[in-house]
């Protein structure tokens, strides 16, 4: 195997993180660190070292900490990028700042829900949001490995796509208290009168409850070949969590079904954030119903803070995290599809925990873009055909709620069976 030698002013964990990730995860090449570059240079090079290809390092691999300059050396760096579509002289660095999420330790001014907003981002600001940067960048230090070092690549990785499901609230009418479906009642007969129509329908079994998808995303998963992950909200109730009880017996059943056949994690609630005893309360509610304790989680209301929601997720056990993306705007967070290890910035220290980016979540489209069925579609087209050209992965989050039928999300069950056909269609 082909081995890369990296030479530097001085190694460091970060350029041991964006090493490993570049050549060990991504390129599958081995690298060797080697101390002989001058300041503001760092070059690859073949094991003889008589060829090489060289970039520019603003020194953020010899620092420790937070330097609010970088952020705006780093939009400058993508503004360009850009512009002229030429990979990056600061590539390394920039590659170390996205995957990092180095501008989410800087201050900014948090969303309603205590977020960093994408509009903070350096990406959404330098209109490259909705295209992962990372990976492109890698696909042209590829050809040029191939071209200038001469060297004998492994085959990229294939595309794939992972479906995946947030269940947040499992019905829309049955399995509820009497105090919040009378509540309920009392507000549809002031504001929707179909909906009160169609609760009393349900409640009679005259037809299924609208979110209850469950059985035909079955159907889906087996008709395209498909082996998705599900996320449970096991919460108590509360302003923004809304599922049902985790005692009762349908939700059990439910989730119990769910371990028996796919992957399955934990949805941690809104309030798992400020209070680590919530989460260890869920987790221990899933842990009774399966028999297991949870390796898998995506954060609900996509509430992240770095570093202290991972360290938690860390100390629970939790090995790999789904929650790298918006809950605003779709497309690519830290600028890659693929997993990737998180670099806790504080600690300046790779950790075991593998993040693992979304890229579109039909409830952004629908609540926070105002986006027609029609409209997602063509956008989640458009983002697959991204992760597509890199060899990446696809990573979608919808929710059952708009895929039963009879929901009040018109036309977005159709929407979700219209891509499955497409993505799993037999390439010409």
């Amino acid at each position: 195997m082909p081995v890369v030698q990296i030479h530097i002013p001085q190694t460091s964990p970060r350029i041991h993180y964006v090493a490993q990730f570049l050549f060990e995860q991504v390129l599958k090449l081995e690298y060797v660190l080697v101390e002989d570059a001058a300041a503001g240079e760092l070059f690859f090079s073949d094991s003889s070292g008589q060829k090489k290809i060289a970039f520019r390092t603003s020194g953020i691999f010899s620092e420790t900490g937070i330097t609010a300059s970088r952020k705006e050396e780093a939009l400058q760096a993508l503004v360009q990028y850009r512009d002229d579509g030429l990979l990056p002289e600061t590539f390394p660095d920039l590659v170390f700042f996205l995957l990092s999420r180095y501008e989410e330790y800087l201050p900014f001014e948090p969303d309603r829900h205590g977020r960093f907003p994408a509009t903070e981002s350096v990406l959404l600001q330098s209109g490259l949001l909705h295209i992962p940067v990372i990976e492109e960048w890698i696909k042209q230090l590829r050809a040029w490995l191939d071209q200038e070092l001469d060297m004998i690549l492994p085959a990229p990785s294939a595309f794939s796509f992972l479906p995946t499901y947030d269940i947040d609230i499992t019905h829309a009418f049955f399995h509820r208290p009497w105090w919040r479906t009378a509540g309920a009642v009392v507000k549809e007969m002031l504001t929707d009168r179909s909906l009160l129509a169609l609760r009393y329908k349900v409640l009679r079994k005259q037809v299924t409850d609208p979110f209850d998808a469950f059985a035909d995303m079955d159907t889906w998963h087996d008709q395209y070949g498909l082996n998705p992950l599900y996320f449970w909200l096991l919460a108590d109730y509360g302003p923004y969590d809304k599922n049902i009880s985790p005692n009762e017996p349908v939700m059990r059943q439910l989730v119990g079904q769910t371990t028996a056949q796919y992957p399955t994690g934990i949805h941690p609630s809104y309030r798992s954030n400020e209070f680590k005893e919530a989460l260890q309360q869920e987790l221990e509610r899933f842990r009774a119903i399966t028999g297991r304790r949870p390796l898998i989680s995506r954060q609900h209301y996509i509430r992240c803070h770095l570093p202290q929601t991972y360290r938690q997720l860390l100390t629970t056990g939790i090995t790999d995290d789904y929650s790298m993306g918006y809950g605003t705007h779709n497309g690519f967070r830290a600028g890659v599809s693929r997993a990737f290890y998180w670099y806790d910035l504080r600690a300046e220290v790779q950790t075991s925990l593998l993040v693992h980016p979304f890229v579109f979540m039909e409830a952004t489209s629908l609540f926070q873009l105002k986006q027609s069925p029609n409209e997602a579609f063509e956008e989640l087209v458009r983002l697959t055909e991204r992760v597509r050209w890199v060899g990446g992965t696809m990573i979608t989050i919808f929710h059952n709620y708009t895929l039963g039928q009879n929901n009040p999300y018109k036309g977005w069950r159709q929407m979700y069976l219209r891509y499955l056909q497409k993505i799993k269609a037999p390439a010409v």
